[in-house]
């Protein structure tokens, strides 16, 4: 596909056509369908605050955050100041022979922050990785080999992680997998029924990825008290809830409840570098003193260039106040897109709003395919789409699956899961400029899509059941 360069920002036509070829021919290819689907091919050549410049020099509105990594914007100016004077001094660190200021300050402030008595921090360099040491230090310390975890949940790709997600499509390739008992979110009763004294740990979203919801408010006391009981763990994945983007500095800040783990990542470090923290008690730190050392061992895991970042990203969060202008905000947001929704009942089914986690839910998947395509390339506003799944019905076909070993029948399996949601994940220091700017996108999309005819939608109907499904 054919792209033009725009001189401005320095790219080549050479460049761009050589790297759209590379990208098809030596890339993960579905990232490079994925693009070329939702993009035409662009090119990302700059990032700044809430905007993602393309090849030929268009200003994309990230909704996305890239997936909730650049919380305190793209390329922000404080963050990658602290980076770059540290990459000029020290990038690496001296594992284990030398103690580290970055790494000492970063946990030290991270004990001061986090809920409850969580006092030490092992430091990795993606969320998985982190879930991954939550997992095996429950398991040998309690020597107990089951989990739970939630329908609808997901904890990373890595294979521990993968054992306790809660979406079947993305462990029936693997299975069987870690023991785990899955319980529908947020529901104590079925928690009480499965948990016992087989498992070691009970791992969830403080808010779910997936779904954008919290428990009911009794639900983590209830749990912590279980899990007391019990000698159950409790692991709160904060990988996208940490750091503001509820209303609170932390997802389980809502509760009051504190857990024995919980792990950051995503924006923990001001989205310049990768980094994520498994954060536990003493009574862990402890157990672990028994371990090998290198238990917690990672060979780029807390080096100089993330601790710093982290530090500074979270020194910016509290000092701006961030989880409270999310709070403020939210309202805002919420009232945007519920206005835009009321104007087009027919199209829009729903909207939710929590803090700065947003969905549309539309009623038919081929309109949500053209309104994704118009607001992506027309409006210039990139977010995610997501199928509304049916996590209990996905749940049976893969234990069927199991049983069986044939493949569920494909209307069935389709009826669990139906891209017809956008979600939405706004960097945290985005305002009321570019709330606008996706509400009037929205909006004009749809006043759009209400003027085309059945009839020539019809027409456009076997190009646009390629989007999802080719």
């Amino acid at each position: 596909m054919s792209k033009v360069a725009d001189p401005a920002v320095g790219l080549t036509q050479e460049v761009i056509d050589r790297t759209i070829e590379s990208t098809f021919e030596h890339c993960q290819h579905g990232v490079a369908i994925c693009v070329r689907k939702y993009m035409g091919d662009a090119i990302s050549v700059e990032a700044e605050g809430c905007y993602i410049t393309s090849e030929d020099g268009s200003r994309y509105l990230d909704f996305n955050a890239m997936q909730g990594v650049a919380n305190l914007g793209h390329r922000n100016p404080e963050v990658v100041a602290a980076v770059t004077r540290q990459l000029n001094v020290m990038p690496q660190h001296a594992w284990w022979r030398f103690h580290s200021v970055a790494q000492a300050e970063l946990c030290e402030l991270l004990a001061q922050v986090s809920p409850g008595n969580l006092t030490r921090s092992s430091l990795f360099n993606a969320a998985t990785e982190a879930i991954e040491a939550a997992l095996r230090t429950s398991r040998a310390m309690t020597g107990r080999k089951r989990y739970i975890s939630c329908l609808g949940s997901f904890h990373g790709n890595t294979l521990g992680s993968l054992s306790v997600c809660g979406i079947a499509p993305n462990t029936a390739p693997l299975v069987p997998l870690l023991p785990c008992d899955r319980i529908p979110y947020g529901d104590f009763e079925a928690f009480n029924r499965i948990a016992s004294r087989e498992h070691s740990a009970f791992i969830i979203e403080p808010v779910q990825s997936t779904t954008h919801v919290m428990p009911p408010d009794d639900f983590f006391p209830k749990v912590r008290a279980r899990c007391d009981e019990l000698g159950i763990h409790l692991i709160a994945d904060e990988t996208v809830s940490c750091l503001g983007r509820s209303g609170r500095l932390f997802g389980m800040d809502h509760s009051g409840i504190a857990p024995d783990f919980l792990i950051m990542g995503k924006g923990f470090s001001g989205g310049v570098i990768g980094a994520s923290a498994c954060l536990y008690t003493e009574a862990v730190a402890e157990f672990l003193l028994t371990l090998p050392y290198m238990f917690h061992g990672s060979t780029f895991g807390g080096n100089e260039l993330a601790c710093v970042a982290a530090k500074t990203a979270i020194d910016i969060t509290l000092r701006d106040r961030i989880p409270q202008r999310v709070s403020e905000l939210s309202s805002y947001f919420r009232d945007g897109l519920q206005a835009v929704a009321d104007e087009f009942p027919s199209i829009i089914k729903r909207v939710h709003v929590f803090g700065f986690y947003g969905q549309v839910d539309f009623f038919d998947v081929l309109q949500t395919a053209w309104v994704t395509l118009e607001m992506h390339r027309k409006h210039k506003i990139i977010f995610y789409v997501i199928p509304i799944m049916d996590f209990n019905i996905m749940e049976v076909l893969l234990q069927k699956y199991l049983k069986d070993q044939q493949p569920p029948d494909p209307k069935v399996a389709a009826s669990a899961a139906t891209f017809t949601r956008f979600k939405l994940m706004p960097p945290l220091v985005a305002g009321r400029e570019e709330f606008d700017r996706f509400f009037a996108g929205l909006r004009s999309s749809l006043t759009t899509l209400s003027h085309i005819s059945p009839e020539e939608f019809a027409k456009l109907a076997p190009e646009l059941e390629k989007f999802f499904f080719a």
